[in-house]
């Protein structure tokens, strides 16, 4: 199969050409600085290019050219210009419709989440990067998922988010998942001093390449959130224990 990771020189990006080549896939990677890096760790298959994901004539031409069936775009908003995230996905979204694609799976963070209690993340949120750029940052987030993909009722989108990814170097292959956009929480008070769920961004790639090979119906048009199960996640913690929030 044909798989684009727009993205590709990004941290998720590393570990999708790695597990996309080694499923023997053609994996295309796309970002403005695709082909200045060699450390992809990726077999044969590997294909690059120096292009802008939310460019849509470049999108489309390099879609159409290498006969792209599924997109997995894991490249984030522009810190500096949130507000055009939601454009640059509509512009996306359309050139993976004119391409002929046939899945789009994109990685948004947990902020494209209805809340877990039926309201953003961002409007409650005092974590991490939101006191360093601000609200608009992860209210953009959330705009790009209302605006561009809660109106597309045809094409066949999917968006996986995490509650919390860690750099976790391992490979397990386990995660679990929960559709409906309120994310995965072990409970209000968990050992792990954090009631978001953890995963690793090798076991993230994992399932949006489990995704693009095995498309499950529940998840089409879906937010799904990803995690590890507190188990798992327990016996991780207990190797690293400043992986979570404290």
């Amino acid at each position: 199969m044909n798989i684009a990771v727009l993205g590709i020189s990004g941290y998720t990006g590393h570990y999708l050409a790695r597990e996309t080549t080694a499923r023997k896939h053609r994996c295309i990677g796309v970002a403005r600085s695709a082909t200045r890096y060699s450390d992809y760790n990726a077999g044969e298959g590997l294909v690059l290019y120096d292009a802008n994901g939310s460019d849509y004539g470049q999108m489309k031409e390099i879609l159409a050219k290498e006969k792209v069936e599924k997109v997995i775009c894991v490249y984030p908003p522009d810190v500096n210009h949130p507000w055009t995230f939601a454009a640059d996905m509509r512009s996306l979204l359309q050139a993976c419709k004119d391409a002929g694609v046939a899945q789009l799976i994109m990685m948004m963070g947990g902020s494209a989440n209805n809340g877990r209690w039926g309201r953003n993340p961002f409007a409650y949120a005092s974590f991490g990067q939101q006191i360093t750029v601000g609200n608009s940052y992860y209210e953009n987030i959330h705009k790009a998922r209302v605006q561009t993909f809660d109106e597309e009722k045809e094409f066949h989108w999917v968006i996986f988010t995490p509650n919390h990814l860690i750099k976790y170097p391992g490979r397990s292959g386990k995660y679990i998942y929960k559709t409906g956009g309120q994310g995965i929480w072990y409970d209000e008070h968990s050992q792990l001093n954090t009631d978001a769920g953890v995963i690793n961004y090798w076991d993230f790639s994992c399932a949006m390449l489990d995704e693009a090979e095995n498309p499950r119906p529940e998840f089409k048009r879906q937010l799904v959130s990803l995690a590890w199960d507190r188990e798992y996640a327990a016996e991780i913690t207990k190797k690293i224990p400043v992986m979570v929030n404290k």
